[in-house]
């Protein structure tokens, strides 16, 4: 079981890792609006492709975008659950066995949900 010191120690670090991901979410959903690339932001006058290397480009860096976006979006709602998890008294539990997980383990990885060992 974690310490009061411990627990307010990760409410830290999971606020911080919320708030990173907010900034990096807003950033990558720059260009993007209800979820689909904006194509007003290719700089581009004409809605006609001037060759189709710079369509392919532009899908590369569309796709990219989205892929930050989503995994920042995961690292925000993972610490949104952990945060509300600190706040029912459930931090720090497996959700597999309800054991322990290791402060080391929360260390590494403050949104950890399962001990190592269940992982498979």
């Amino acid at each position: 079981m974690l310490s009061e010191e411990q627990l307010q120690h990760f409410k830290q670090r999971l606020t911080e890792i919320k708030e990173e991901a907010e900034e990096e979410m807003e950033r990558h959903h720059d260009g993007y609006e209800n979820g689909e690339y904006s194509k007003d932001n290719t700089g581009d006058i004409s809605s006609i492709q001037d060759h189709p290397a710079d369509s392919g480009t532009e899908m590369h860096e569309q796709s990219k975008e989205q892929t930050l976006f989503d995994t920042a979006r995961e690292r925000y709602l993972a610490a949104v659950d952990g945060l509300e998890k600190i706040e029912k008294g459930t931090y720090g539990k497996s959700e597999i066995s309800g054991k322990d997980i290791p402060v080391e383990r929360l260390e590494a990885m403050p949104t950890a949900r399962i001990r190592v060992d269940e992982e498979e």
